[in-house]
């Protein structure tokens, strides 16, 4: 029973110690012998501008990019008007609202889905869904249930 709290403890201690960022009080090598402790290196400054370089550069690209997919329309606007509208394909419809208004007629129209650049903070992008069908038919008359026209 002895051995068993002896081996404890000392699990236990070295468990603390890497808790505490500290190394164990003593490494054995491939031999079996004991051998003091390295000291741990310390981590420069130089060292960490690699990857604030990397962190900001992803911040920079999240912000100035955005994507469509191809179950989306998009409308970016700059201080809430209209610049590009993004659209799946290029109906009649479209263009002739757009070349027709006075309102839209800087609005550049980009019929294609995939990644897209922004001015951050100061375009804003909308999107809709795509998936909204409509359907034309014929208007005829219905009688309800109630036999009212």
């Amino acid at each position: 029973m002895d051995e068993l709290t002896k081996v404890i403890k000392e699990i236990e201690k070295f468990i603390s110690n890497l808790l505490n960022n500290r190394p164990p009080i003593h490494v054995v090598n491939e031999d079996g012998e004991s051998v003091p402790p390295q000291p741990r290196k310390k981590v420069s400054l130089m060292s960490l501008i690699p990857l604030v370089v990397l962190l900001l550069a992803v911040l920079v690209f999240s912000t100035c990019t955005f994507t469509v997919n191809e179950m989306e329309q998009a409308v970016v606007s700059r201080f809430n008007e209209i610049q590009i509208v993004i659209v799946e394909d290029m109906s009649p419809e479209i263009t002739e609202a757009i070349e027709s208004s006075e309102k839209y007629k800087g609005v550049k129209v980009i019929a294609r889905k995939g990644l897209f650049f922004k001015l951050p903070f100061v375009d804003t992008v909308e999107k809709f869904t795509s998936q909204l069908l409509t359907y034309n038919t014929t208007t005829r008359e219905v009688t309800t249930r109630d036999k009212r026209r």
